[in-house]
């Protein structure tokens, strides 16, 4: 059953936008979506399981909604070159106990 789909891979696949029906996979704890064409993070917020989220090499501007997923432990998001050093700080303080990779020191 998908819905009971606990880790998904997605890398690579040139994606604009999620997939439609994503947020219905409520019990993924990792989603690996690097390496794609993603620009915002919409209906990220409805997998609340997540411990786990690659959004390396995407193309975003906004990471509204990731703050919602306090059970993460790791997000990456470095090799996303219109994200601002604030937008990382402000997801940081939303997140105290996530790892959270970029590419500002």
């Amino acid at each position: 059953k998908l819905n009971q789909l606990e880790r998904l891979d997605l890398r690579g696949n040139q994606l604009t936008e999620l997939p439609k029906g994503l947020e219905k996979l409520d019990q993924l704890t990792m989603l690996g979506l690097a390496e794609n064409q993603l620009t915002d993070v919409k209906g990220l917020e409805k997998l609340n399981q997540l411990t786990w989220l690659e959004l390396n090499g995407n193309q975003l501007t906004d990471v509204t909604g990731l703050e919602k997923l306090t059970r993460l432990t790791n997000m990456f998001l470095e090799n996303n070159p219109d994200l601002t050093e604030a937008q990382i700080e402000e997801l940081q303080k939303a997140l105290p106990n996530c790892d959270i990779l970029h590419d500002f020191d």
